[in-house]
C-alpha cells in the first residue's frame, strides 16, 4: 500500500470519523479535522508506511489530535482553542464556554466595542489600506471584505459557515498587518 493510499484510508475511514465526533467543543471539530489532515500530510512515506505496518498509524493520529486539542503550547490550540472576548450590543465581554460576564475596564476608561469596530471600518475603507487588502491572500481578503460590510464575527460565521473564532483570528492577523503597511 502506497502512503497516499494508507492517508486517504485513514481520513476516509470510520476511525477517524468517530474520533472527530467525540472531540469538544464541536464547532471546532472541522477545524481540528482540517489540521490532523494537514499534520498528517506532512509526514515523510517512511513514518507513515512504518506506523501502518505496525499497526500504529490510527493510535498515533488519535494521539496527535488529542494533543492539539488539550495542550495550551499547541499551534491548534493558540489558534482555535485560546480564549477570545467577544461583546455583546451592550458592551458587555463573554469568554469562550462561560457566562456572559461584565468587561473588566482596567484603565478607568470604558470604550464602547461599537466604537472601535467602526474605526476599524473606516480605516480599513482608505485608500492606502484598500491597496493593502488586496494583497492578501484570497482566504484573508474575502474575510477583510466581509469584516467591513458585516462588522460582526457572528454574522461572516452565518454567512460563511467559518467559525467565528477562525474568522476573529484571521481578520485580526490581516488587520495587523494592513496596518503596519500603511502605518510606513
Amino acid at each position: 500500500m502506497t502512503r497516499d493510499q494508507i492517508i486517504h484510508d485513514l481520513f476516509t475511514g470510520r476511525n477517524f470519523r468517530d474520533a472527530i465526533e467525540k472531540m469538544e467543543p464541536a464547532h471546532l471539530r472541522e477545524d481540528l479535522k482540517m489540521e490532523v489532515m494537514v499534520e498528517v500530510c506532512t509526514w515523510t512515506d517512511e513514518k507513515v508506511i512504518d506506523l501502518y505496518t505496525r499497526g500504529k498509524l490510527g493510535f498515533y493520529v488519535a494521539k496527535v489530535m488529542l494533543h492539539m486539542v488539550i495542550n495550551k503550547y499547541s499551534p491548534f490550540y493558540k489558534k482555535y482553542r485560546a480564549m477570545v472576548s467577544e461583546y455583546d450590543d451592550g458592551g458587555n465581554a463573554f469568554l469562550e464556554d462561560e457566562e456572559w460576564q461584565p468587561a473588566k475596564v482596567t484603565s478607568g476608561i470604558a470604550v464602547h466595542v461599537d466604537d472601535i469596530q467602526a474605526r476599524e471600518i473606516r480605516e480599513l475603507r482608505e485608500d492606502k489600506a484598500l491597496a493593502e487588502i488586496e494583497n492578501l491572500y484570497w482566504y484573508d481578503q474575502e474575510l477583510v471584505r466581509l469584516y467591513i460590510q458585516h462588522g460582526n464575527y457572528r454574522a461572516i460565521e452565518a454567512a460563511t459557515g467559518i467559525p467565528w473564532e477562525s474568522a476573529y483570528k484571521s481578520i485580526q492577523k490581516s488587520l495587523k498587518h494592513i496596518r503596519c503597511q500603511v502605518s510606513r
